[in-house]
């Protein structure tokens, strides 16, 4: 089974060596990472992975400014929030490497809805 990381951020390069670090901190089982640079690309791999039963979603990376004037982290957060709930998906890290301390708080205010979520399951 191939594990995967999803990096979400238009500018920050998850190759990079302090992301690198960051994500090896976070998620060290990991095969795979797959940056996304906007939302459109997130959906198609998010789906993509929930989808498919030869991949676990290890962890989901979040940006919260993305190179969109109407979308943040924080939307693309409630989109997953929603498919984890319908499609019933196990348990994924959750990290938030934007460097927008506000940004940061809504994602982790997010991230703590997610994981009552399946506190709860």
């Amino acid at each position: 089974m191939k594990r995967v990381v999803i990096w979400l951020d238009d500018m920050r390069n998850p190759s990079y060596i302090s992301n690198k670090d960051r994500i090896e901190a976070h998620m060290p089982e990991h095969d795979e990472v797959i940056w996304c640079k906007d939302h459109y690309s997130f959906n198609k791999h998010f789906r993509d992975c929930a989808l498919n039963e030869e991949v676990h979603l290890v962890g989901i990376c979040f940006d919260y400014f993305l190179n969109s004037n109407h979308v943040r982290g924080t939307d693309v957060l409630r989109l997953v929030e929603r498919k984890v709930k319908k499609l019933d998906l196990s348990p994924f890290e959750l990290y938030a490497q934007t460097g927008s301390s506000e940004g940061r708080k809504l994602l982790h205010e997010g991230f703590k809805s997610l994981r009552e979520h399946w506190s709860q399951s």
